[in-house]
């Protein structure tokens, strides 16, 4: 079943070496070059979310927030995880889609269910908030989340993992990374996410490890 949904790749998966990525200072556009061919090593994490300015269509906000949290995401992860750092890699569309070429944006838009079933971790960077992070505190699922869950491509791209746990029987770890200080929270965990034939498809909170930096100090929730 894999090997089909493989075969759908209409163009090469693109990622963001992690170590390439640090020196961006911003998320990098598909014509900046920053992108590899995905190696059968990498640990990819794919960044699922919803442009923030859409009207001059740029995925971040001028202060580059989406990055940073990005970046504490990925560290979390990877710390988490034990990942080694040359072997962490991040697929995000506004890199590794062409953003001018119709015919080439086309194939890797087809090509997206490949992409899913290449990558071990999905992230979710929220946007800072009180209402999103709210929800982000409250959340058991994806979907749950403000500005993200009701979108219709992002619903599709949790959908698409979840039928992938199913077809697969391999777990996709989903975390959503936050701001805390806009939106402390003291809630208890939310309950474990509920399974389907043995893929787990929710999202479970768990006690998030904190981690300072200079730009902002993240959430990172985990879900199966």
């Amino acid at each position: 079943a894999e090997a089909s949904i493989l075969s759908r790749e209409r163009s090469p998966m693109l990622v963001v070496g992690w170590l390439a990525w640090q020196v961006c200072g911003e998320i990098p556009r598909h014509s900046w070059r920053v992108w590899r061919e995905r190696r059968p090593t990498d640990k990819v994490v794919f960044v699922s979310h919803r442009w923030w300015s859409a009207l001059t269509q740029r995925p971040d906000d001028e202060s580059h927030t989406k990055y940073a949290l990005i970046c504490e995401g990925m560290r979390e992860l990877i710390a988490a995880h034990g990942i080694a750092e040359h072997e962490a890699a991040i697929w995000i569309d506004y890199a590794c889609i062409d953003q001018d070429d119709a015919h080439e944006q086309a194939c890797g838009i087809a090509s997206l269910v490949a992409y899913a079933a290449r990558s071990t971790y999905v992230l979710i960077p929220v946007e800072p908030t009180y209402e999103a992070m709210a929800a982000l505190h409250r959340a058991s699922h994806p979907i749950d989340l403000i500005d993200y869950g009701e979108r219709a491509w992002c619903r599709c791209e949790i959908y698409v993992f979840a039928c992938l746990a199913e077809v697969t029987r391999r777990a996709v770890t989903v975390f959503a990374v936050g701001n805390l200080d806009v939106a402390p929270s003291n809630e208890p965990p939310a309950v474990p996410s509920e399974k389907h034939n043995g893929a787990s498809v929710g999202m479970h909170k768990s006690r998030p490890s904190l981690r300072r930096s200079a730009l902002a100090r993240a959430s990172l929730i985990e879900g199966r």
